[in-house]
């Protein structure tokens, strides 16, 4: 005689899972958080943003400053507030950093153009404005001049000295970026 075991499971056995309603509250307690953390999430995004505006323009007037020390020649960034909202580094006295590949330094384009980012350039007079580094990295102008650089939130500046230094600040408090 044979004996057959019955390995199925007993039918009271209890299966565990999520009902509905339990997955109904996780999603809604989900959607409240997200709601919540959105305007930090967007205020954490534009402080990015203008971060890497700021960063740009600083390295594109750093790049400009290196061109001309390594060409012993004359490199400018030109600076349009105005209908562009843009800066571009050339070899050239001037380009125009709304047409592509315009702005070029050794077959390189050097260009920046601030709508992408969200941000607005300006200057102190309001008006474009030509930077010219020499071939020793030294502009041709006797005092600073600034470009600034503002978001919805956030302003700053780009600074360039005679002697062709180039450094940025916030005028407000932002993590890796010194305060004006």
């Amino acid at each position: 005689m044979s004996t057959v075991l019955d390995v199925r499971a007993p039918h009271n056995t209890l299966h565990r899972g999520m009902s509905l309603i339990e997955l109904m509250v996780a999603l809604a307690i989900l959607s409240i958080v997200l709601t919540l953390s959105l305007p930090s999430f967007a205020k954490w995004q534009e402080a990015n943003e203008f971060k890497q505006a700021l960063r740009h323009m600083t390295q594109l007037a750093e790049s400009a400053k290196v061109a001309a020390i390594s060409s012993q020649s004359d490199i400018s960034v030109i600076v349009d507030i105005n209908s562009g909202q843009c800066a571009g580094v050339s070899d050239l006295s001037l380009c125009d950093c709304t047409v592509k590949n315009a702005c070029r330094v050794n077959g390189v384009e050097h260009i920046f153009t601030a709508e992408s980012l969200k941000t607005k350039l300006t200057t102190s007079d309001n008006k474009n404005r030509l930077i010219t580094f020499d071939k020793f990295g030294a502009v041709d102008f006797g005092h600073n001049t600034t470009v600034n650089v503002h978001s919805a939130s956030y302003s700053g500046k780009v600074v360039i000295s005679a002697l062709g230094r180039v450094k940025q600040c916030s005028y407000g408090h932002l993590a890796g970026v010194a305060k004006c």
